[in-house]
């Protein structure tokens, strides 16, 4: 689920970011594509962490990836912060089971 999910906020991030980068003034367009850029990168470290099993870094990448700049739907930031709870929730019942739990 993380690893499908932090692949589609990278795309997410990418299309609105591309829809609304023209619209933002020359002063902050520095800014802008960065936090932009960051987010999208965070968003696919952490799906590649997240499939290579390394939940507690893909979580934290998914926190950074929460700077994307979602102007007026700012309210979907908080899917990068489910996910990431997501995460650590799933990798603290693979530490309690072990590697090798079948349950």
């Amino acid at each position: 689920m993380v690893v499908f999910g932090s692949a589609v906020w990278a795309l997410a991030i990418l299309l609105i970011g591309s829809a609304t980068f023209i619209n933002v003034n020359n002063d902050a367009r520095l800014f802008v594509g960065s936090a932009i850029l960051v987010a999208v990168a965070a968003a696919v470290g952490a799906s590649w962490l997240a499939f290579r099993d390394h939940l507690g870094l893909a979580a934290v990448a998914l926190t950074l990836s929460a700077v994307a700049p979602t102007y007026f739907l700012w309210v979907i930031n908080v899917v990068p912060l489910v996910l990431a709870a997501v995460a650590l929730r799933t990798r603290g019942h693979l530490a309690e089971d072990g590697p090798d739990s079948t349950t």
